[in-house]
């Protein structure tokens, strides 16, 4: 498989003798860049969520429109055509939209965003057209989730730091478990190197912390919302780490599907926002879903 976007330097022949890849971060192993850009990252991301709007929108406005300029990119095999742009565009102003509070509006930006985009990819005989058309409802919906968890009544920045909290704790236990334990291939024509026991370690790990953070919020944010909060800690992480996984399996079918190994380089030893927000996004989708249904039954 090749990678669209190479990452490393070219040499330098020179006096000094040394090559630019020796002075960057690619000189650092995998694991050390993904550490440090975590250490670099987390801290104003977890802040712009806690504060809430208008930090929070503009993390996501950032977020979402890199999320949408590699799917575009990876529809174009490393080429931005105009309909990559309509792709950018559409999500970025429906996602922008959402943060001012406009959400049925901002339905509507997606809906049209998707047509325009699918007469323009067809007009220009795009082989991805359905991919495009699926960007743009499938990133605009689940940024504007996002943003719609975070602005809920008795959720707020309890209910987002447990949803983050649950996925990275699946990213970690599927990673630990997978190293680990190994054994047969969740599925292997997406992702080569998912396990079944990754899958089972992902899903632990997210009860244990979903647990952990219902007991540090005893009395509000998500507990509040459900007549039985620990049946839905438990059961609710054990399927938003499923989902979760799922997501990161459909990107990296999408990766597969355009022939590159990351959505991008924009973040050292990550890779791009898709692959760092993978998972969160379907989460995200299912959860402000179950939190809606909730609410419009009256729970």
């Amino acid at each position: 498989m090749k990678t669209i976007w190479p990452t490393q330097s070219e040499n330098i022949n020179g006096v000094i003798g040394v090559s630019v890849r020796q002075l960057t971060l690619d000189s650092l192993s995998p694991l050390t860049q993904r550490v440090l850009a975590a250490v670099v990252l987390a801290p104003p991301v977890l802040l712009a969520l806690y504060y809430g709007s208008p930090y929070s929108d503009l993390l996501m406005l950032l977020a979402s429109g890199i999320a949408a300029w590699e799917w575009a990119r990876l529809c174009g095999r490393g080429q931005l055509s105009t309909t990559g742009w309509l792709v950018i565009t559409s999500v970025v102003v429906a996602v922008f939209t959402a943060a001012l509070g406009f959400y049925a509006i901002a339905a509507w930006i997606v809906v049209v965003g998707a047509m325009g985009t699918a007469v323009m990819a067809a007009n220009k005989q795009h082989p991805s057209v359905s991919w495009l058309v699926g960007g743009v409802i499938y990133l605009s919906w689940a940024f504007i989730s996002f943003i719609w968890l975070r602005e809920t009544e008795n959720l707020g920045y309890v209910g987002i730091f447990w949803l983050l909290f649950v996925v990275w704790a699946t990213d970690i236990g599927a990673y630990v478990a997978g190293r680990t334990i190994g054994g047969p291939k969740l599925a292997p024509r997406f992702s080569p190197n998912k396990t079944w026991a990754g899958l089972v370690g992902g899903a632990v790990a997210a009860v244990l912390v979903s647990v952990g953070v219902g007991i540090w919020f005893t009395s509000s944010g998500i507990l509040a919302l459900f007549p039985t909060p620990w049946a839905f800690l438990i059961g609710g992480a054990a399927v938003l780490a499923v989902i979760s996984q799922a997501g990161d399996l459909f990107e990296s079918h999408l990766k597969r599907q355009f022939d590159a190994k990351d959505s991008s380089n924009v973040i050292p030893g990550h890779g791009g926002v898709l692959d760092r927000v993978d998972g969160l996004l379907a989460a995200s989708l299912a959860t402000a879903a179950f939190v809606w249904l909730g609410t419009q039954a009256g729970l």
